[in-house]
């Protein structure tokens, strides 16, 4: 190979040549190739080597399409069908989990590239590409997670137009990812392989009150399971509240939960605890106004690890915020709605439960609620193990900046949690069949949730988006009853079935946001 040929020509040319073989399933009508590729140029030698990586990434769990080894671009690649319709963890394990396969079974020191391709919709493919002295140096611990986060690349391809994607919105529009994103610096730090499966080792949707999480209720705090979330409210100035998950223990991991702010001052904070031991615990914090930031707290003091800072990413007042902490040894990791804000290094905790808390400053009562808890484990730390029991702890005196609460249901109008299915009962709107994958086919989609304190008096905004896309944005009159359970569903005039793709709704009040789900039909 010349030396003259640059690495970004070596990954065009190859990705040119990949997208046929990784993309002859179903496609598009009209979808056209790259020029001058010939079909023999692009068959992969299905050796032992390509056998051994799609087995074992066949036993995580994926869909893989293509492995192969590329001699004249001196490229190992595999193509899978992507494992979410998210930049969400399992992607993000997928994307590495990809690139760890090929660098145990492709070891020729004369392979430049390795390369993880993800196919999004029969029509894109998401390519993924590290040098392999790169990702041994970041598997070896010589690169920390945010140098190794600069050193790969990610590119798009659209086998319709048989171009690269130049569009910098698209993963804005597609998956959520902040505006102005794009590239590498859109998916940010990895985690670090695991071998086994890369699906949640813990996940919690708090639909089950006695599914293990504390529960008490104090003078001027209290914190537990309501309406199918866990909530913690703090009534005492200067005061937190935090509520723990004390049956597992993890060390290296990822934790990701859905935050809302439902109650008090925008200036009070909520957010996630995590490597707690008894009263110790970091705290990941935002507020309603848009600031974050991470503490310690150890030995009955407070640690600024990342102090206040302001962040675009945080969704103002009491929207959703997703918020994500990943450690790895002494790394630690902030995200915000998939925006990397911060990577620290610490070493004041090694393990620990999670939990979850909220605290008011001045102005309280304030109260918040949580939903869909996630844990993902990996680096050389153990799985989750059973650990004692901890102590409730509720008015704890927050630190540099903190504040916890629980308090009664709210008695204005709200919506409760978007359940899909593809019919309900008459007369109940009950889901006959809830979930959030269908199968291509289907002829309606129901959307339905529980509602009260609602009157003619309340405008309510339903918006439907399909892959990104709005279609549907009405805002009227509730013409409904106080309370009770809301049916909304969508289906073809036509009386075709429903396109496939990914589906999300958000559901508003008076031009608040109450709730968002996402479910797919098809593939």
């Amino acid at each position: 190979m010349s030396t003259k040929r640059t690495l970004w020509t070596l990954l065009t040319t190859l990705l040119a040549l990949m997208m046929l073989a990784a993309l002859a399933v179903p496609t598009l009508a009209g979808e056209s190739r790259p020029p001058g590729v010939t079909q023999d140029r692009i068959m992969f030698q299905e050796a032992d080597p390509a056998d051994k990586v799609r087995k074992e990434l066949e036993g995580k769990g994926y869909t893989v399409i293509e492995v192969g080894l590329d001699e004249v671009d001196e490229l190992a690649g595999v193509i899978m069908e992507m494992a979410s319709f998210e930049f969400d963890e399992t992607v993000r394990h997928q994307i590495v989990d990809g690139w760890y396969a090929l660098s145990k079974n492709y070891t020729d020191p004369g392979i430049k590239v390795y390369l993880t391709g993800l196919a999004y919709q029969n029509r894109y493919l998401l390519a993924f590409m590290v040098a392999p002295a790169d990702f041994k140096g970041w598997i070896d611990g010589k690169l920390s997670d945010s140098q190794f986060a600069t050193r790969y690349i990610f590119k798009i391809w659209d086998t319709q137009t048989g171009r690269w994607v130049e569009d910098k919105d698209f993963l804005y529009k597609n998956f959520g990812v902040p505006m102005g994103k794009t590239g590498a610096a859109a998916v940010g730090p990895l985690p670090k392989p695991v071998e086994g499966s890369t699906k949640a080792a813990y996940e919690e949707d708090f639909s089950d009150p006695e599914s293990g999480w504390e529960v008490e209720k104090g003078a001027g705090y209290s914190y537990g399971y309501v309406d199918g979330e866990y909530f913690c409210r703090e009534e005492e100035k200067n005061y937190m509240v935090r509520g723990s998950y004390p049956q597992l223990e993890f060390d290296d991991f990822t934790y990701q939960a859905e935050c809302r702010q439902v109650e008090g001052d925008p200036e009070n904070e909520y957010g996630l605890i995590f490597r707690q031991s008894d009263k110790d615990y970091y705290k990941f914090g935002i507020t309603g106004d848009g600031y974050y930031h991470l503490s310690l707290r150890k030995d009955g003091a407070w640690t600024k690890v990342v102090d206040w800072a302001e962040s675009k990413a945080i969704k103002r007042g009491d929207q959703v915020n997703v918020l994500k902490v990943v450690c790895a040894g002494q790394d630690i990791s902030l995200y915000i709605n998939g925006e990397h804000v911060k990577t620290v290094q610490d070493n004041g905790l090694s393990k620990g439960v999670i939990g979850l808390f909220a605290g008011g400053w001045e102005n309280v009562p304030t109260e918040a609620r949580f939903d869909n808890v996630k844990v993902w484990t990996g680096g050389p730390g153990p799985e989750p193990t059973p650990t004692p029991t901890t102590t409730p702890t509720g008015g704890l005196i927050i630190g540099p900046k903190t504040t916890p609460t629980l308090t009664a249901q709210p008695t204005g109008p709200r919506f409760g949690p978007i359940t899909f299915s593809t019919k309900v009962e008459k007369g109940t709107n009950k889901p006959s069949d809830p979930g959030t994958a269908f199968p291509a086919g289907i002829n309606e989609l129901h959307a339905t949730w529980d509602y009260s304190g609602m009157s003619a008096s309340n405008k309510w905004t339903r918006k439907w988006y399909i892959n990104g896309e709005l279609i549907i944005d009405k805002t009227e009159s509730w013409a409904g009853r106080d309370e009770g359970r809301w049916d909304n569903y969508l289906f073809m005039n036509s009386g075709n079935p429903l396109p496939e793709g990914t589906y999300k709704l958000e559901i508003y009040i008076d031009g608040k946001l109450q709730q968002t789900a996402s479910c797919s039909i098809g593939a």
